[in-house]
């Protein structure tokens, strides 16, 4: 039974297809991360191809590569569940520059260890034709490129696809002509090579889906994630996180991270500064911003160590005068400050 938790469940392919009408094209003209959660799914969509399996948005596991969450996908030993966008419809792989995501297999994932999400391309083999039909997909899998490492369990692990190993299915149509596999599953071939054979290959327009995948079918089955699925054109790169609510806290302070000045506050309950403990409590500003937080930026912009210590005297005194923190707490954490070796 299909089990998908989320507000972008796709229930059929002609509903995948349909998302066409409601998705926009990207543009390229600056680097931006586009937030895919249950609030908006910005083209998205859940899809299970073969029965049996689960998905859902969830937080987590551990600490994924952007936000605080990541897009789940479980399957059985013959399921196959994927998370899918048209938004790349109709873009000619050659003008890629980046091309990369992250994948996690839980530490009780059921099947063989080497597997991890895969990245699927809908393809037209060539722009140049009128022939737009489904020509199969242009599949990477990250046990098909060893040179970047081993998949892990409980693990978070970026892959390079621009540079790594892809394999074709189906049969790529050149001049309205059928052809035949030039890379096929039993000898991958490197998307350079894809180019070449192929030089108007594009995504399929209008209805080519870019898709994650869990499944092939794999044995026993599998239980992991994906997230922050990177495109790049002309240098500017435009990444998909997956999370539960659009409302995202990295960091998990309170504050959220379109007003937080410090989206990875160090949330330690005292100022320790170079392995002093100033004993005094690490107040969390209403910008998202802790003291330490402030301390390590005097740190990093600090040129030498009288700087240092300068800088993080005036902080402690604004502190003061605003009532954050008492006299005694601004001399324990000058003192810190003049026993480092900061920067």
């Amino acid at each position: 039974m299909i089990h998908l938790r989320g507000t972008f469940c796709i229930k059929s392919a002609v509903a995948f297809a349909a998302m066409a009408i409601a998705t926009s094209s990207i543009s390229y003209a600056a680097d931006q991360t586009i937030i895919v959660s249950g609030d908006n799914a910005n083209g998205w969509g859940f899809f299970l191809e073969i029965p049996n399996g689960t998905a859902m948005l969830e937080n987590g596991p551990d600490t994924p590569p952007l936000g605080a969450g990541s897009a789940s996908l479980v399957v059985d030993g013959t399921g196959r569940m994927l998370v899918g966008t048209l938004s790349l419809a109709g873009l000619p792989l050659g003008v890629i520059d980046h091309l990369s995501y992250w994948t996690y297999q839980k530490a009780g994932s059921p099947g063989s260890s080497n597997l991890a999400i895969s990245l699927q391309f809908d393809v037209d083999y060539d722009s140049t034709d009128a022939d737009n039909s489904f020509q199969g997909r242009l599949v990477f899998e990250p046990v098909n490129n060893p040179a970047q490492g081993a998949v892990q369990k409980g693990v978070w692990q970026q892959w390079d696809a621009l540079n790594g190993n892809w394999w074709m299915t189906g049969t790529p149509i050149v001049g309205n002509v059928p052809g035949v596999q030039t890379c096929p599953q039993g000898a991958p071939c490197s998307f350079a090579q894809v180019l070449t054979d192929f030089p108007n290959a594009r995504v399929r327009p209008s209805i080519g889906a870019t898709i994650l995948k869990a499944g092939g079918p794999w044995t026993n089955g599998f239980d992991g994630n994906v997230d922050a699925f990177t495109v790049g054109v002309g240098g500017m790169n435009t990444t998909f996180d997956f999370e539960v609510s659009e409302v995202v806290d990295s960091d998990g302070d309170g504050v959220s991270d379109d007003v937080d000045d410090c989206p990875n506050s160090d949330l330690s309950a005292t100022v320790v500064i170079d392995g002093c403990d100033s004993g005094v409590a690490n107040v969390l500003s209403a910008n998202g911003c802790t003291i330490s937080d402030y301390v390590a930026m005097i740190a990093s912009e600090a040129k030498n160590h009288g700087k240092f210590v300068s800088g993080v005297a005036k902080l402690v005194n604004a502190l003061k005068k605003d009532g954050a923190i008492s006299n005694k707490d601004a001399a324990a954490i000058k003192r810190c400050a003049a026993q480092s070796s900061l920067p």
